[in-house]
C-alpha cells in the first residue's frame, strides 16, 4: 500500500469552507459569552451570576449552537416558509433569553449575527428582514435589561449587521457561481466524451463507406470484364475443334478484353486516389454496347438531348450502372436484345433506362450487382425503378439529379 504524506493531502473547497464556517461561528459565540462573563465580573456592587444561572446559560448556548450548526433540524420540520420562520423564531428566541439572563452584558448581541448567514441562503428579501430583526432584537434586550430605550444601540450594532449581511451575500453568490461553473464543467466533459464517441463512429462509418465504394468498383469494373472474358473463352472452347479461325478470334477478343479490364482496374485505382480524369459518356458508353454485342446480344444505344458536362461522380455513376446492368443481362437474362437509353433533355435531371427481352424474374432479389446499382443511385440522390416478370424481360429506370446538388465526393 502506498503511503501518502499528510502534507500532500488537499481537502476539497467545500470541506474547508464548512470547517471555516463552523470555526468562525464557535469563535463568535465564545466571544459573546466571554465578554458577557468578563463584564458581569467587573460590575461593582452586583454579585456574579449564580451557579444555576451559569448552568442555564451554558445549556441554552449549547442548544443555540446545535440549531445554528444544524439548521435543517428546524427548517425541514415544516414545509416552505413555515420551516424558515420556525428556525429564525427559535434561534432569535434563544439568543434573546440568553441576553436577558446575562443582563445584556458585554457583546452578547453578537449571538444575533449568525442567523443572518442562514437568511442569505434564501433570498435578498429574507436577508433584509432578518437584518432588521437583528437590530430590533439587540435593542430590545438592552431595553428589557435596563428598562430604558437606548438609541445608541442600533447605531452601535448596525455596522456589524450590515457588514455580516454583505459578507454572507457575497459568499453565497461566489459559492453559487462556483457550483454553476462545476456543473458547466461537468456538462462540458460529458459533451467532449460524446463528441469523441461521435468522432469514432464517424470514422467507422467512413471506413465502411470506403469499403463499400471499393467493393462496387471491383465488382462493376473487374467483374464485368471477367464475365465477358469467360463468355469468349467458353465460346472458343466450344468451337475450337470445328472452326479454329473463329476460336482464335474469340481468344483474341478475350485477350483484348483482359487488357481493357486491366486498364479499367488502373482507372478505378486512379479514381480511388481521387483522380477525376474521366472520358465523356458519349465515348465510354458505346464501348459497353460493343462488348454486349460481342457476347451475341443485339444491343442499341439511344441518347436524347444535347450532351453537357457532368460532375465526375454523376458521370462515373451512370457509367457503372450501365456496365453492371449489361453484365447482368449477359450473365442471367438469356436475352436476344437489349436497349440502353440516356435522356438528358431536361436541364435538372437525367433519365437512364436499360432493358432486355430476356426471361425476366418473379422477384427483385438480386445479387451484389443489383445491390450495387441501388446503393450507387441512392448515393447520387436519384430514384430507381425496376420492372420484371417471368418471360417479360427486365427493365431498369433511374432518374438522377444533374444540378449543383450532386456533390463531387465519391463515385
Amino acid at each position: 500500500m502506498r503511503l501518502i504524506d499528510r502534507r500532500q493531502r488537499k481537502p476539497s473547497p467545500d470541506f474547508l469552507e464548512g470547517r471555516f464556517a463552523t470555526l468562525a461561528f464557535i469563535v463568535v459565540v465564545a466571544a459573546a459569552y466571554l465578554t458577557m462573563f468578563i463584564a458581569a465580573s467587573n460590575r461593582e456592587g452586583v454579585p456574579f451570576f449564580p451557579w444555576w444561572e451559569i448552568t442555564l446559560l451554558i445549556l441554552l448556548g449549547v442548544v443555540y449552537c446545535f440549531l445554528n450548526l444544524r439548521p435543517e433540524f428546524l427548517i425541514d420540520a415544516a414545509p416552505g416558509l413555515a420551516g424558515q420562520l420556525l428556525y429564525f423564531g427559535t434561534v432569535y428566541g434563544l439568543a434573546f433569553w440568553i441576553g436577558i439572563l446575562g443582563d445584556a452584558q458585554g457583546q452578547i448581541w453578537l449571538l444575533f449575527l449568525p442567523a443572518i448567514g442562514q437568511a442569505a441562503e434564501h433570498s435578498i428579501g429574507m436577508l433584509v428582514v432578518i437584518s432588521i430583526v437583528c437590530l430590533a432584537a439587540a435593542t430590545a434586550i438592552f431595553y428589557v435589561a435596563y428598562d430604558e430605550l437606548n438609541y445608541q444601540i442600533p447605531l452601535f450594532v448596525s455596522p456589524a449587521v450590515f457588514f455580516v449581511a454583505a459578507f454572507y451575500q457575497i459568499a453565497v453568490r461566489e459559492r453559487n457561481s462556483r457550483m454553476q461553473i462545476e456543473v458547466l464543467a461537468a456538462k462540458l466533459r460529458e459533451a467532449n466524451h460524446k463528441l469523441s464517441l461521435y468522432a469514432e463512429k464517424i470514422e467507422e462509418l467512413a471506413v465502411i463507406r470506403e469499403r463499400n465504394r471499393m467493393a462496387r468498383e471491383i465488382h462493376d469494373s473487374l467483374g464485368h470484364y471477367l464475365t465477358v472474358v469467360n463468355v469468349q473463352i467458353g465460346a472458343a472452347r466450344a468451337i475450337l475443334s470445328q472452326n479454329q479461325e473463329r476460336a482464335v478470334d474469340a481468344l483474341d477478343k478475350a485477350q483484348r478484353l483482359t487488357q481493357e479490364g486491366l486498364q479499367e482496374v488502373r482507372q478505378s485505382v486512379s479514381m480511388l486516389r481521387e483522380s477525376r480524369d474521366l472520358r465523356p459518356l458519349a465515348e465510354s458508353l458505346p464501348e459497353l454496347i460493343e462488348l454486349t454485342r460481342a457476347a451475341g446480344i443485339e444491343t442499341t444505344l439511344s441518347i436524347e438531348g444535347d450532351a453537357r458536362p457532368l460532375p465526375p461522380r454523376l458521370a462515373q455513376g451512370i457509367y457503372r450502372t450501365v456496365q453492371e446492368a449489361l453484365t447482368n443481362i449477359r450473365k442471367h437474362a438469356e436475352a436476344g436484345r437489349a436497349w440502353v437509353a440516356l435522356d438528358w433533355s431536361q436541364p435538372e435531371q437525367i433519365t437512364l433506362e436499360v432493358r432486355d427481352d430476356g426471361r425476366g424474374a418473379d422477384n427483385l432479389e438480386g445479387g451484389f450487382g443489383l445491390l450495387g446499382i441501388q446503393e450507387r443511385i441512392s448515393l447520387l440522390g436519384g430514384k430507381l425503378a425496376i420492372e420484371t416478370a417471368p418471360g417479360a424481360g427486365f427493365s431498369l429506370m433511374a432518374t438522377l439529379p444533374s444540378g449543383e446538388e450532386v456533390l463531387d465526393d465519391e463515385p
